[in-house]
């Protein structure tokens, strides 16, 4: 029997427009999850091909992550569209955070820090999964709620009064195009593969 992690997530996004898309996706292996937003023309038809593209991706270490991200960020720039994000992967017991105009904020023995961020640059951090870690992905339209998420996870509010208390901040702030990403990783036992 074998176990993998596999992200358990509850997301907080912005309601959709015409020239914006805020998602959050998940791979088909669950190790891997992307907080995102698309602005621009057409983007809501785009981030669904986004989302597809995502679902499928097989990815063994930091360097193929990467040239996935690079690839990502090439068609979107051809597209004329904007792209913000931040994603989690987890493989073996090695956890790596990446960003692309977005933050990563890390609960961790009951201390929260932000430990990556950054503005139209790809930002990537590997370091070991330790359980019970609690990961929050932002997109740079969400910093303004950042604070606010840091102090919630201090105090130890419950998830449902988090999701409740993030999405009322939301409104107050009105950017519509935030997309936030709650998310630990548990373990499941992995499927056989017919040889």
């Amino acid at each position: 029997m074998t176990l993998v992690k596999e992200a358990q997530f509850v997301s907080i996004l912005a309601h959709p427009h015409l020239d914006s898309c805020s998602n959050i996706v998940t791979n088909q292996d669950k190790n891997l999850v992307i907080a995102l937003s698309i602005k621009g023309l057409n983007s809501t038809g785009f981030c669904k091909d986004v989302a597809s593209e995502i679902f499928a991706w097989q990815i063994e270490n930091a360097e193929q992550l990467h040239q996935k991200v690079l690839d990502l960020i090439g068609i979107t720039r051809q597209k004329g569209l904007d792209l913000e994000f931040s994603l989690s992967l987890i493989i073996e017991e090695k956890i790596i955070f990446l960003t692309y105009s977005g933050g990563v904020i890390l609960k961790r023995n009951n201390k929260v820090k932000k430990i990556l961020e950054s503005q139209k640059e790809i930002n990537i951090v590997v370091g070991d999964f330790r359980e019970n870690d609690q990961i929050i992905l932002i997109n740079k339209s969400s910093i303004g709620v950042e604070h606010k998420i840091s102090k919630m996870l201090e105090m130890g509010i419950s998830l449902e009064r988090m999701v409740s208390e993030i999405t009322l901040i939301q409104q107050e702030y009105g950017d519509h195009n935030e997309s936030i990403a709650i998310l630990t990783y548990g373990e499941k036992v992995a499927k056989k593969e017919n040889k």
